[in-house]
């Protein structure tokens, strides 16, 4: 035999070292966490923080009770007090003996406070009368609620609403007068 071929009968013989037998291990992936799947759970973290906020900042229901809806729309209707916008409509139905309507609408987190026995909620719609016109911006931005609260009383949801602003609503802290006359003349309510 040549040198050659007993060099292979040799390495043939011998049997193969434990290194060359096993090929090397891996290490096993299963008992970690994909990165992956960090993505779907920052999703669902995102996802119950957004819930909670909105959940935080949700404020009260409450209902409003006038004799016809009056060009008052769900989802576009305001309420305001002081020309500030405090809540909105949320639902326009019509009440259990069809005598008028209901309206659902959400006040502001900031404005439960008014939510108190004596508070005065009034469409506020565009007028004409002798003394004068009142409320034409409702002919382009669409009628809205207005609010007077009370800062004394118990905490209420539901109110009935007026078609007209109450005598003295807009400032409740002036005088208010009363005169009798047996002849109206040329007086009317607001001037």
């Amino acid at each position: 035999m040549t040198e050659d071929n007993q060099g292979d009968a040799r390495r043939l013989d011998r049997s193969p070292t434990k290194d060359e037998r096993t090929p090397a291990l891996r290490k096993s992936t299963r008992g970690r966490i994909s990165m992956i799947w960090g993505v779907p759970i920052m999703a669902l973290l995102l996802g119950a923080s957004l819930i909670f906020q909105t959940y935080q900042d949700k404020g009260s229901m409450i209902e409003i009770h006038f004799p016809f809806a009056g060009g008052l729309k769900a989802e576009a209707t305001s309420i305001k007090y002081l020309e500030v916008e405090v809540g909105r409509v949320i639902e326009v139905r019509l009440n259990d003996s069809l005598d008028g309507v209901v309206v659902i609408a959400e006040l502001d987190k900031g404005a439960e406070s008014f939510l108190r026995e004596g508070t005065v909620f009034w469409l506020v719609r565009p007028q004409i009368t002798l003394s004068g016109i009142s409320a034409i911006e409702t002919l382009l931005s669409g009628q809205y609620i207005e609010i007077v609260p009370s800062k004394t009383g118990k905490r209420k949801t539901e109110f009935v609403g007026q078609l007209n602003p109450p005598v003295g609503a807009r400032y409740p802290d002036g005088k208010t007068v009363i005169l009798e006359t047996s002849q109206l003349g040329s007086i009317a309510q607001g001037m």
